[in-house]
């Protein structure tokens, strides 16, 4: 884990994946609000067009730009993953994140930070993409070394031959928010991926919220403002957290009262956290 990961990247709520065929859409959702744009070199760039989303990221990253900047590889057990990190390794600037698909062990994330170390004197976050049973049977020992973790549902649920409804995917979320909390990463959602259902992305964020979600991927813009407002305290949360905080400020330890409610410990420890993650609202927040 990169123990100077940016507060701009560990708050960040919404992660939008855009073809790297198209550099220009990495600008435009940066416009429209993505706290996070990644430049995607896997699966929506088909076999006989990655050399030449390579090409466009080795212009895109000959300079350093003044926002986060991501991108995701490809499987690294592949020859398209091999060649994705050789190339990375003599990018002028490397990605502020790298998404690494389809990890298994914890050690492939430890192979490709001892890849990347000598090239770069800064180092990539670097964000393990749950997709297997094999990952989640070693979820706590890759949270450990990883920056944050995302889940991928639909490769997830192919693995396990089930359907990829709310309920057969909530134990996996919940593994994955037990081991980020554990590790003290971020952790990411699938993607909603019908995106004409406005309706249902609101009640699935309403849902990971409660389960303790941050933050979802996006294949779309029309989802960035969703995203981006649900997962952000509301103004009833902030002022519920600044009076705890105000009616806890002089004690030390201890039990008070606040709207014939016990608040205690644990409920500052939330409030700070709340408030936090709020004083990240702004969008230029979200720039390095």
């Amino acid at each position: 884990m990169n123990a100077m990961l940016p507060e701009s990247i560990r708050y960040a709520r919404s992660y939008l994946f855009t073809p790297a065929t198209d550099p220009r859409k990495f600008l435009k959702g940066i416009e429209l609000g993505a706290d996070v744009v990644v430049l995607d070199l896997e699966d929506s760039v088909a076999l006989t067009n990655k050399i030449n989303a390579r090409k466009n990221l080795i212009n895109f990253f000959s300079t350093k730009k003044p926002f986060i900047t991501a991108v995701r590889i490809n499987n690294i057990r592949t020859i398209e993953g091999l060649v994705d990190l050789q190339f990375l390794t003599a990018l002028k600037f490397i990605p502020d994140i790298i998404f690494l698909p389809k990890i298994n062990h914890a050690e492939e994330i430890n192979i490709v930070r001892d890849l990347l170390k000598p090239h770069h004197r800064t180092q990539p976050a670097i964000m393990s993409i749950i997709e297997s049973t094999k990952a989640v049977v070693n979820l706590i020992k890759i949270a450990k070394v990883s920056d944050g973790i995302i889940f991928g549902s639909l490769d997830f649920s192919v693995d396990c031959d089930l359907e990829p409804t709310w309920d057969s995917l909530r134990t996996v979320r919940t593994r994955m928010i037990i081991a980020a909390g554990n590790a003290n990463i971020a952790c990411i959602d699938t993607a909603y991926f019908d995106v004409n259902d406005k309706q249902g992305l609101i009640a699935e964020c309403m849902k990971l919220r409660q389960l303790g979600f941050r933050a979802k991927a996006a294949i779309h813009t029309s989802q960035i403002e969703t995203i981006n407002q649900i997962f952000i305290p509301t103004d009833a949360e902030i002022k519920h957290a600044t009076q705890v905080l105000n009616a806890y400020a002089n004690e030390v330890g201890g039990i008070e009262v606040l709207d014939n409610q016990m608040i205690g410990p644990p409920f500052v420890l939330r409030a700070r956290k709340i408030l936090k993650r709020a004083s990240f609202r702004k969008k230029n927040d979200y720039c390095l």
